[in-house]
């Protein structure tokens, strides 16, 4: 079973792993906005908006990505508790990655992008 924590304790947690992780935030109001944060920055928005949504029950998922990079869910409630909505209010979705696994991801995009290349265009 999962350990139980809070939205502070996950923060916490991520920020102790090093400078080497950001923090991307996805929310849904309308059209998808995705902001990424350093995890202390985040930390510190967060008790300054929203200081009671730290208290909340929270809990991380780590995984391995396809290229040896590190991942992290933030998963927003209680263990054991109905799915739901797993967003931790005010921020949406958080997902943790290495910051060299984000430039990568980029570099590789801006080269998709810069050579034309779009799925499902038609082009074979």
């Amino acid at each position: 079973m999962k350990e139980q924590s809070t939205v502070q304790d996950c923060l916490q947690e991520i920020i102790a792993r090093g400078a080497d992780y950001v923090v991307q935030s996805s929310t849904y109001i309308g059209a998808q906005r995705t902001v990424e944060w350093e995890p202390s920055a985040l930390l510190a928005d967060m008790r300054r908006e929203s200081p009671n949504v730290l208290l909340d029950h929270a809990w991380t998922e780590w995984s391995r990505l396809g290229d040896g990079s590190q991942s992290c869910a933030i998963v927003y409630g209680k263990v054991g508790a109905s799915p739901g909505e797993r967003g931790v209010p005010g921020y949406g979705l958080l997902h943790v990655y290495e910051s060299w696994h984000l430039q990568r991801t980029r570099r590789n995009k801006d080269i998709l992008d810069s050579t034309g290349f779009h799925l499902g265009s038609g082009d074979r």
